[in-house]
C-alpha cells in the first residue's frame, strides 16, 4: 500500500532509519506556523503555505550574491527542541536581553537565505524544493532540547576548518561555555544527509554536565541567539566553508549491543518501485562494505520482506548491532543476495 511521505524541506534528509528523541508532548503547528509566519518568515519555495504535514518550515530571505551557487544556510530541529528553534525565530528577528544588554535582531541584515525547518516525525521527507547542492552549510538544533542551559557541547566542529573561527567568533558576545567535538553524530539522519553531501554542518546538544541552575529561559535565549547569530553570520561569507570529513562516533562494533542499529543506507523517497530503492550509501558503513550501491532496490531484509520505506524502517527496528542479516536486493533486474552487519549509535 502506498503512502503519502509527509513534507519537508529537502529531499534526502533522511538516511536508513528514523531518529532523535521521541516527540513526549504535542506541538501545536498551527501555532508554531503563525509565530514564524508573524517574524516574517515565507513559505519556501515551492511550498503552499508555512504549515505542512509533519512539521513547519519557512526562509529568511537574504541578497545572495549573483554569482552565488550555495544561497542557502538551513537551521533545522526536530523532536523536543521546537522550543528553541522557536526561540531562535524570536531573537534572529527581534533580538534579546543578554546579561542586561540588548542583543541585536541577528537577521535583520542578511546575505544567503536561512531555512528555518521544525518537524514532529522522525520520518518526515522533502520533496526536493531546495536542491542539497544549493546548502551551504547547516545548523542542527535538535540535540537542545527545550530549555538547554549555557553549556553547550558542539558537535561535527571538525567538518569544515573554519568553524573554530567562525564560533569562536560568534560567541564572544554571548560568552556560552562550549565544548567543541569534532566528530558529528550520525545518530541524527538528517544532518548525516548533508555530510554525505560534503556540507558542513555543527550540531548543537545539551552538555550533559550542565547544573540545573544554568538551565531555563535565559540560559535557552543565550543558546537561541548564538545559534542565530552563527546563522547570520554563515549567510554573509564570501564562500560556504570548506567541508572536512571526519571519522564519526557510534560506528564501531565495541559499542553496547542495546545502541540503534546503524546501516548507512541512504532511501530514495522518489523512486515509484516495490521494495526500498537506494539512493546511495555512506561512506565506510556497512551498507558500503555489504556491497550495496546506488540504485539497488532492498526487497527484503533479513525475515522481513520489504514493501516500502515504512516497512523497511520496521525492519531496521528488528535489528541487532553486529549480528550479521541477509538482505535481498534487486540490480539490473537481477535477484541477488549479501550480508550486512549493522554497527552501533547511540
Amino acid at each position: 500500500m502506498n503512502r503519502r511521505l509527509p513534507a519537508l524541506v529537502i529531499a534526502t534528509l533522511l538516511v536508513s532509519m528514523p531518529c532523535g528523541p521521541v516527540l513526549e508532548a504535542a506541538v501545536d503547528l498551527s501555532d508554531l506556523a503563525r509565530q514564524f509566519e508573524t517574524s516574517g518568515l515565507e513559505p519556501v519555495p515551492g511550498q503552499r503555505d508555512m504549515l505542512v504535514e509533519g512539521g513547519v518550515i519557512g526562509v529568511f530571505r537574504g541578497a545572495p550574491g549573483k554569482d552565488d551557487a550555495k544561497p542557502y544556510v538551513l537551521v533545522m530541529a526536530g523532536a523536543t527542541a521546537a522550543e528553541s528553534l522557536s526561540r531562535l525565530v524570536d531573537v534572529g528577528t527581534q533580538g534579546a536581553m543578554i546579561d542586561g544588554r540588548q542583543f541585536p535582531p541577528s537577521f535583520a541584515r542578511l546575505g544567503r537565505h536561512v531555512i528555518v525547518a521544525y518537524w514532529t516525525s522522525a520520518d518526515a521527507v522533502g520533496e526536493g524544493v531546495v536542491d542539497l547542492d544549493q546548502v551551504a552549510a547547516h545548523i542542527d538544533m535538535s540535540g537542545l532540547g527545550s530549555a538547554p542551559g549555557d553549556r553547550v557541547v558542539i558537535r561535527a566542529a571538525g567538518s569544515s576548518p573554519d568553524w573554530p573561527r567562525l564560533i569562536e567568533q560568534t560567541n564572544i558576545p554571548v560568552g556560552l561555555d562550549l565544548e567543541l567535538d569534532d566528530a558529528p553524530d550520525l545518530g541524527s539522519l538528517r544532518a548525516a544527509a548533508l555530510f554525505s553531501r560534503n556540507i558542513a554542518g555543527v550540531q548543537l546538544t545539551a552538555s550533559a554536565s550542565a547544573s540545573d541552575s544554568t538551565a531555563g529561559t535565559s540560559g535557552s535565549d543565550n543558546v537561541s541567539a548564538f545559534a542565530a547569530l552563527l546563522a547570520a553570520s554563515l549567510s554573509r561569507l564570501d564562500e560556504a566553508p570548506a567541508f572536512r570529513r571526519v571519522e564519526a562516533e557510534g560506528e564501531r562494533d565495541s559499542r553496547p549491543t542495546t545502541a540503534r542499529p546503524y546501516t548507512g543506507t541512504i532511501p530514495d523517497y522518489a523512486g515509484d518501485v516495490e521494495g526500498l530503492r537506494l539512493a546511495g550509501v555512506l561512506e565506510g558503513g556497512p551498507a558500503e562494505a555489504a556491497g550495496l550501491a546506488e540504485g539497488d532496490i532492498i526487497i527484503a531484509l533479513g525475515e522481513t520482506a520489504i514493501e516500502d520505506v515504512y516497512g523497511y524502517a520496521e525492519a531496521l527496528d528488528t535489528l541487532i548491532v553486529g549480528k550479521p542479516v541477509a538482505v535481498v536486493f534487486i540490480r539490473d533486474g537481477e535477484r541477488l543476495e549479501t550480508t550486512i552487519t549493522p554497527l552501533a549509535r547511540d
